[in-house]
């Protein structure tokens, strides 16, 4: 059996096969630290809100994720760079990828086998 090892991922709800039936208003992504073998050590969200007439997006982490935000100490000086912008979920998505985080997004369902 292998070890599992750990990643910086995220998965882009919007866009993903379910993302009609899930019903989401507006734009979420969920990023964190995730598992191969499945799973995750701290996951968070920036989703965005309906703000005066204006999709703003808004970071959100409980507290058994903190440690894990801690460490994306390169991704919160990166959307430090981008403060008081009302960054789409496309520039999220560049952030995160350029901070090396790997897109886990389903796009297309898994057939059953």
């Amino acid at each position: 059996m292998s070890e599992a090892k750990y990643i910086r991922g995220f998965h882009w709800s919007n866009k993903a096969w379910y993302a009609e039936a899930a019903k989401l208003k507006n734009g979420e992504i969920n990023f964190g630290i995730y598992s191969t073998e499945g799973g995750i050590t701290g996951e968070m969200s920036m989703k965005w809100k309906d703000l005066s007439g204006s999709l703003v997006p808004r970071l959100e982490c409980f507290e058994d994720s903190w440690k894990a935000l801690a460490s994306f100490r390169d991704l919160i000086d990166a959307l430090g760079l981008v403060d008081g912008k009302c960054i789409t979920e496309e520039e999220f998505v560049k952030i995160l990828l350029g901070c090396g985080f790997t897109d886990l997004t389903a796009y297309t369902p898994k057939e059953k086998k």
